[in-house]
C-alpha cells in the first residue's frame, strides 16, 4: 500500500541527495538489499516469537529453522506446482514486493506482544510495529486487533493504552491513504 514505497524511497534518498542518478538497475539494488534485510531480520524475529510464545528456545530456533527453508519446503510439500504463482520470488524479495517488510513488522509486533517481561514500552512498540505493518499492507490491521486481543486476555487490560497509542500512530496515515490505493 504505502510503506514499502516510502521505506524504498527513504533508503534511495542519500543516493540521490549525493548527486548520484537513479536508475533502474540502482533502484533495484537498493530495494534487493532492503527485502534481504528485512528477511533475515525477520528469522531473526521469527525465533524471538517461537521463544516467547512457547517459553522455550527450542522452539525459537526449531521455528526459524522452519521459516529459513520454508521457500524450499514448499516445494517439497505442495510439490512442483506450489511456486506456479511465484511465491518463491515474493518470499526471497526477488519481487520487491511489501511481503518481506509487511512480514518483519507483523511478526516483531506478535514477538513483541508474546514477550515474558511485558513493559509498557515494548507494549508501545508492538503497536507502532503493527501500525506500521498496516501502512504496508491494510490487511494487517485485523492482526493488530488479534494482538489487542492476546493483550487483554493476558490480563494486561491496563497496559493495553500504551499498546493502543502505538497501534494508533499511523492510523492518520492509513485513513488519508487508503481511498487512493483502492
Amino acid at each position: 500500500v504505502f510503506g514499502w514505497p516510502l521505506v524504498w524511497g527513504l533508503a534511495m534518498l542519500p543516493y540521490r541527495a549525493l548527486g548520484f542518478g537513479l536508475s533502474r538497475h540502482v533502484a533495484w539494488d537498493v530495494g534487493f538489499a532492503l527485502s534481504l534485510v528485512f528477511v533475515a531480520l525477520t528469522v531473526v524475529a521469527v525465533a524471538h516469537l517461537g521463544r516467547n510464545a512457547s517459553g522455550r528456545r527450542w522452539v525459537g530456533v526449531l521455528a526459524a529453522a522452519f521459516w529459513t527453508f520454508w521457500p524450499l519446503l514448499v516445494g517439497v510439500l505442495a510439490g512442483h506446482h506450489a511456486w506456479a504463482n511465484d511465491q518463491w520470488n515474493v518470499d526471497v524479495g526477488l519481487h520487491l514486493y511489501d511481503e518481506p517488510l509487511s512480514t518483519l513488522l507483523v511478526t516483531t509486533g506478535a514477538a513483541l506482544v508474546l514477550s515474558p517481561r511485558l513493559t509498557q514500552l515494548r507494549l508501545a512498540l508492538a503497536g507502532c510495529a503493527l501500525s506500521v505493518a498496516t501502512c504496508v499492507k491494510v490487511s494487517n490491521a485485523l492482526l493488530a486487533g488479534a494482538a489487542l486481543v492476546v493483550v487483554f486476555l493476558r490480563g494486561r487490560r491496563r497496559e493495553a493504552l500504551p499498546y493502543l497509542a502505538g497501534a494508533l500512530a499511523f492510523a492518520p496515515v492509513v485513513l488519508a491513504y487508503w481511498p487512493l490505493s483502492y
